[in-house]
């Protein structure tokens, strides 16, 4: 594990923040709170936080690449509502573990579940319109 420089803690905390977010976000934010690190820092962190296994990255074919997320937040799947792109954390549905061997002999590296619909308070702002 790599020493927590300032660095990590200002990402990491952004992540908290944020709950879920994608690189661009997460430069946005930091810049916007007057946290000045290059783009290139956060990526290294966030591949190194990553790694260390204090980020869960998960890849959301909507962001075109990969959002952060804390990793010590119990396991779970994803919702992503088609109109809002909000991300809910909603119950993990498959029971497999990184790192298991399934019935077919086939060991399990990742498992990335999204649900994909219209989110309740999109569909809220359809029916009070």
């Amino acid at each position: 594990m790599e020493r927590l420089t300032w660095q990590r803690k200002e990402i990491m905390k952004a992540i908290e923040d944020l709950h879920h977010t994608s690189l661009a976000t997460l430069t946005s934010y930091l810049k916007d709170k007057g946290i000045n690190i290059s783009l290139s820092t956060i990526y290294r962190n966030l591949e190194s936080l990553t790694n260390d296994g204090l980020v869960r990255s998960v890849d959301i074919k909507e962001c075109n690449n990969s959002i952060y997320e804390i990793a010590s937040i119990s396991e779970h799947d994803h919702f992503i509502c088609l109109e809002c792109n909000n991300i809910i954390d909603i119950p993990k549905r498959l029971k497999l573990k990184k790192g298991s061997v399934k019935k077919d002999g086939n060991l399990v590296y990742e498992i990335n579940v999204c649900e994909y619909g219209i989110c309740k308070d999109c569909i809220n702002k359809y029916k009070n319109s």
